[in-house]
């Protein structure tokens, strides 16, 4: 579309965040297959059920503003949503995954959260008032999920991660180990037949 004003601007970006939201809802069912820790998984399907709701709202909003039938893919949002994918089929530990996923979908509420505060920043210039309403309130949404997730991976996720890493190490140490261990054997092993065939020598002489 082409662009020549603030309201053709909002409109575009309008547009965007749309997409942005439903490819941001059906990417999320893949993600809370993965999640195994319970209060992360419900966290997910809140913002899930938030994110319905969203789109819902979003679409009102292009109704009312003409923006109906125009259609544009969010690349930024499918941008992150792949490599999330890429990423999930690289972890195989579960505490690990839930780390990085918390991550993942932190950067996809980053995303929205910028995109809402632009919006809302141009909504008030061009006095539009009802969709100040409902940008506010998508806004705080997102930022609340963003905090949700924060306080999930200060308060246990990164930890049971990071001792998911110290396991992991431990295990290569002892695995080290047990193969120093055999070579040592090795080595004393093959001392003493070389010292046995020495002294058959000697009694030979």
């Amino acid at each position: 579309m082409p662009i020549s004003s603030l309201d053709d601007l909002y409109l575009h970006k309008l547009i965007m965040i749309h997409d942005a939201e439903q490819r941001a809802l059906a990417a999320y069912p893949a993600l809370v297959e993965e999640i195994e820790d319970e209060e992360l998984r419900r966290a997910m399907q809140v913002h899930m059920t938030e994110t319905e709701q969203q789109v819902a709202d979003l679409r009102t909003l292009l109704d009312e503003s003409g923006g109906d039938q125009l259609v544009m893919a969010c690349e930024s949002m499918q941008a992150l949503i792949d490599e999330t994918t890429r990423m999930i089929a690289e972890i195989d530990d579960p505490d690990t995954l839930h780390a990085y996923l918390i991550g993942a979908a932190q950067a996809m509420e980053h995303h929205e959260i910028a995109a809402y505060g632009t919006m809302r920043a141009w909504a008030e210039q061009l006095g539009r008032d009802e969709d100040i309403v409902v940008l506010d309130r998508i806004l705080e949404q997102e930022k609340a999920t963003d905090a949700i997730l924060t306080t999930l991976a200060e308060r246990h996720v990164n930890r049971e991660a990071a001792t998911a890493d110290r396991e992991v190490s431990l295990e290569l140490g002892r695995d080290d180990d047990g193969m120093a261990a055999d070579d040592d054997a090795d080595d004393l092993a093959d001392a003493d037949t070389s010292r046995r065939g020495a002294a058959r020598q000697d009694e030979a002489r």
